[in-house]
């Protein structure tokens, strides 16, 4: 038995008003299932869900045996198995899912989007699944991942969300990313991004993301914002005479003569048009 490809107008057209009836009785309770009735009913079937990457893509069946889930591409902590019984019982009643995501990176295709059904159809026997395939790499695949399943399939838990969300700020998009572009992918709120960031180093020591202004997109270094600047106590007088005593006694005879320049000026000895043009001396000798 194999999974016919999903995509365009193929899949559903024919049986549409027979696979919507099947998933109003099935009554998943899962955004994904609503989604796909809505485009059952106009005729066609359209797969919705998890925004698309950017990047060259093509839908067709793959076997089975070819997809990978390994390499951190999958956010569950674990498979349900009365949620893959459920997707298996459909597929054997002729229900055709809407199509798995996987990425293509040298040959290895690495799933990103549809664990549950990738498992309901091998638990159905089937020997191919139908698979929207994007040219890109484990990295991509990886950033990808973490978008899914927040309001479609079955939704992630929030255990589940908030590994989505560590894993998420340590991938290297998120360096370069405001909090509500981040926020926006992972589908979850800004609020949420902008705390976990400042539990964490948010990316490094030197943050550079990108910000846009209306037309215009710009680097912007975020290292220190909202962050107080640390001031120094003002040393006293005496510590700052015993300092500059041990300067002088490591010093050259040239550095030498400035660091008395510079004591006299800083105590009051001279002034500082005074000081500068012994400074200038020193420095023509």
């Amino acid at each position: 038995m194999v999974l016919p490809a999903l995509g365009g107008t193929t899949g559903m057209r024919g049986g549409g008003a027979v696979a919507c009836r099947a998933l109003e009785a099935a009554d998943l309770g899962h955004t994904i299932w609503a989604s796909t009735l809505k485009s059952c009913k106009k005729g066609g079937c359209v797969v919705s869900g998890s925004p698309r990457p950017s990047g060259a893509v093509s839908i067709k069946a793959l076997p089975i045996s070819l997809i990978r889930t390994d390499a951190r591409t999958q956010q569950r902590f674990a498979i349900d198995a009365m949620t893959v019984a459920r997707y298996a019982a459909l597929i054997k009643d002729g229900f055709a899912f809407p199509p798995i995501r996987v990425w293509c990176d040298n040959g290895e295709y690495w799933l990103s989007d549809g664990l549950h059904r990738l498992e309901a159809a091998r638990s159905a026997g089937m020997a191919e699944i139908g698979c929207e395939i994007r040219d890109g790499s484990l990295s991509e695949a990886r950033w990808d991942s973490y978008a899914g399943n927040a309001a479609d399939g079955r939704v992630r838990t929030p255990e589940e969300t908030r590994r989505v969300i560590e894993a998420a700020l340590e991938h290297a998009n998120s360096a370069r990313l405001s909090n509500v572009e981040i926020a926006r992918h992972l589908h979850v709120t800004e609020a949420t991004i902008r705390r976990w960031r400042s539990k964490g180093d948010g990316g490094g020591d030197d943050m550079t993301r990108l910000v846009r202004r209306g037309m215009t997109t710009y680097s912007m270094t975020t290292t220190n914002l909202g962050k107080r600047q640390k001031r120094g106590r003002p040393k006293s007088r005496r510590r700052l005479r015993r300092e500059l005593a041990t300067m002088k006694e490591h010093t050259s005879n040239n550095l030498h003569r400035l660091l008395v320049i510079f004591e006299h000026w800083a105590f009051g000895q001279a002034s500082h048009r005074d000081c500068l043009e012994a400074m200038r001396r020193v420095m023509n000798d």
